[in-house]
C-alpha cells in the first residue's frame, strides 16, 4: 500500500527532485498509438498549450480522453498576451515545471470526484495524458438549462466539495476551478458523478504558505488575489461558491463591462 503522506512529503520538500523523478518514473516512452487510436476529429476540449481528444484502446475498445500537450509552446512568448497576471506580479510562471507538477499530482491522487489518470506518454515534442472519459460533458453545459433547482445544485456542489476537501488534505490547490473544468460522468442527472479535471495550474502549498502568483481564470479569483494579500486553499472554496451561484441563479454573480470593473467588484465583494 502506498504511503500517501510519505509521498506528499517527498513532493513538497524537494520540488526539483520530484519533477525529475516524475519524468523518469511516470512517463511512458513507448508509442501511444500502438495502444490507442486517437480520434482527432472528436475534440473534447482545448487550451492554450494543448487539446483533448477522444481515444479508444486498441485491444479492449474502451473509450478514454487524451490530453496532448505541445512542449514546444510552453513558455513561448508568442502564446502570451498582456494580462492582469503580468501586470500585478513580476513572478515568472514556468509552464514546463507546472506540467511536471500536473503529472506528479495525477499520480498521487485517487478520488471518485477527481478525474482518473491512467497513463502518460512522452515523445520529443508532446506529452500525452490518458484519463477517463466523462460522457456527460462539463458543468458549463448545464447553463443551457437555465437556473437549476436548489436540490440538484446541492447534489453537484456536495460532490465538488468532497473532491476539493480531498485535494486540500493533500496540500494541493487546484487554482482553476470553473464550470468547464468540472466534468460529469454521464448525461443522466440521477447518476451523474462530478469529476474535477485539468490540473494544469494546480500546485502544492502548506497550510501557512501564501501564494502570490495569480494563475487560472480571472472571473473565479478571490478578492485576496486582487488585493495582493497572497492566497491559499480558500481560493478554491471561493471559486466553488461562484460556480454554485451560477448554477442556482443561472448567471454570473458580478455584473461587469470589462476586466477593470470585474476586478473592482470582486475586490469589494459586490
Amino acid at each position: 500500500m502506498v504511503d500517501t503522506r510519505s509521498s506528499l512529503n517527498k513532493l513538497v520538500v524537494n520540488r526539483n527532485l520530484t519533477r525529475t523523478r516524475a519524468i523518469q518514473l511516470h512517463l511512458n516512452l513507448e508509442n501511444i498509438k500502438d495502444k490507442y487510436n486517437i480520434y482527432y476529429s472528436k475534440v473534447i476540449g482545448s487550451g492554450g498549450f494543448g487539446m483533448v481528444y477522444q481515444c479508444v484502446h486498441r485491444r479492449t475498445f474502451a473509450k478514454y480522453a487524451v490530453k496532448i500537450v505541445d512542449k514546444n509552446l510552453l513558455n513561448d512568448p508568442e502564446r502570451w498576451h498582456l494580462s492582469y497576471t503580468r501586470q500585478c506580479s513580476g513572478s515568472y510562471y514556468d509552464q514546463r515545471k507546472a506540467l511536471v507538477d500536473e503529472l506528479a499530482i495525477h499520480k498521487l491522487i485517487n478520488h471518485v470526484n477527481i478525474i482518473t489518470c491512467y497513463e502518460t506518454y512522452e515523445t520529443l515534442h508532446q506529452v500525452y495524458i490518458v484519463t477517463e472519459l466523462c460522457e456527460g460533458g462539463s458543468v458549463f453545459s448545464l447553463f443551457d438549462e437555465g437556473a437549476l433547482s436548489e436540490k440538484r445544485a446541492r447534489y453537484l456542489l456536495r460532490q465538488l466539495l468532497l473532491g476539493i476537501t480531498y485535494l486540500h488534505r493533500l496540500c494541493i490547490i487546484h487554482r482553476d476551478l470553473k464550470p468547464t473544468n468540472i466534468l460529469l460522468s454521464s448525461k443522466d442527472p440521477m447518476t451523474q458523478v462530478v469529476k474535477i479535471a485539468d490540473f494544469g495550474y494546480a500546485t502544492f502549498a502548506r497550510q501557512t504558505e501564501r501564494l502570490d502568483l495569480p494563475v487560472g481564470t480571472l472571473s473565479y479569483w478571490p478578492p485576496e488575489i486582487f488585493l495582493e494579500k497572497g492566497y491559499n486553499k480558500p481560493a478554491d472554496v471561493w471559486a466553488a461558491g461562484v460556480i454554485l451561484y451560477c448554477l442556482v441563479c443561472g448567471k454570473f454573480p458580478f455584473h461587469y463591462k470589462n476586466d477593470r470593473e470585474l476586478i473592482s467588484r470582486i475586490s469589494k465583494g459586490r
